[in-house]
């Protein structure tokens, strides 16, 4: 038989209730802490990747190349006079075959041939050769290079 009450088994009860479910409370509270220490160091790291990522390396060179420039390159009216049953060259930007007399722009570095509406649009918006990806125009560091 048992020396002990009723009501004081029913307080060791509660009693043993009430701190498994504190301390159920306190893991619960730490988890919590740890999971937002962890999100708020991913979100910090990645926060400085993306400034260095924004800073690293020069700067973007503008997208085409100056009016002047593209004006000044070569212009011809093309002919196909001793080429023998070598076929008219196509144009690389709108895949039509250039025709006897059509107005046409030889690059100069890499020597291909475009019609020169084409080439003019190509280079406003790039500064390479749409076929080979040469630049159209020498820069100063590879006239260096050259020496």
């Amino acid at each position: 038989m048992s020396t002990t009450s009723p009501v004081a088994d029913q307080h060791v009860k509660s009693c043993c209730d009430f701190a498994a479910t504190s301390q159920i409370i306190a893991i619960a509270i730490c988890a919590f802490v740890i999971f937002y220490a962890i999100i708020s160091s991913f979100r910090c790291f990645l926060g400085r990747r993306m400034e260095t990522d924004n800073t690293l390396g020069p700067p973007e060179p503008p997208a085409g190349l100056n009016p002047t420039l593209i004006a000044a390159l070569p212009m011809y009216r093309y002919t196909h006079q001793g080429k023998g049953d070598v076929p008219a060259p196509d144009c690389a930007i709108c895949l039509s075959e250039v025709n006897e007399g059509e107005e046409v722009k030889l690059l100069p570095i890499c020597m291909h041939l475009f019609h020169k509406d084409c080439i003019e649009l190509w280079l406003e918006k790039n500064r390479t050769c749409p076929v080979c990806r040469a630049g159209v125009i020498q820069s100063p560091r590879q006239d260096l290079e050259m020496q």
